[in-house]
């Protein structure tokens, strides 16, 4: 018994504050949010290549609580969340550019998952992200954060900005 007190209670304190701490939300800073999302520091404007690190999530659980997406403009948004790189061909985000103004939504992607990790396979699924929709003038009508469950196929939708 003496053993187990010595040893097991320090661990379980540590495996709860661990845990804890890892899903409270951190205030949002862009710099930070760049280096968690994104490819050799390339950032696709409508997708985020591999997002790494439980920090883009903390600042996307604090945005959910403290950012306003409702009545933003495209360009807002994406001074707020992107570095849009000067040359459009090379990283592939003219036709970025080009999918979001026919489908007027756009995904900011906050935790992604890898079901082979251990294989190396590269197969990441996209298992949260914010998705807003823009209307004719690329002013913000709908906002939904996503949780999409990647065993059971589930997509859950919490609707934030109500349709204008």
């Amino acid at each position: 018994m003496k053993i187990f007190t010595k040893y097991a209670i320090p661990i379980l304190l540590g495996i709860t504050f661990t845990l804890v701490s890892c899903s409270r939300p951190i205030p949002f800073n862009k710099e930070e949010w760049m280096k968690q999302g994104g490819f050799h520091g390339r950032h696709f404007i409508n997708n985020d290549i591999f997002v790494k690190g439980n920090t883009r999530y903390r600042m996307a659980l604090w945005l959910e609580e403290n950012y306003n997406f409702c009545k933003k403009s495209l360009n807002e948004i994406l001074d707020k969340f992107y570095i849009v790189p000067e040359y459009f061909e090379l990283l592939g985000d003219s036709l970025a550019f080009e999918r979001l103004k026919n489908d007027k939504k756009l995904r900011v992607v906050k935790r992604q998952h890898n079901p082979n990790f251990i294989f190396g396979i590269d197969p990441w699924i996209d298992i949260n992200w914010i998705e807003i929709y823009f209307d004719k003038n690329f002013v913000v009508s709908k906002v939904y954060y996503v949780h999409y469950n990647h065993r059971t196929g589930q997509r859950t939708e919490r609707r934030i900005c109500p349709p204008v």
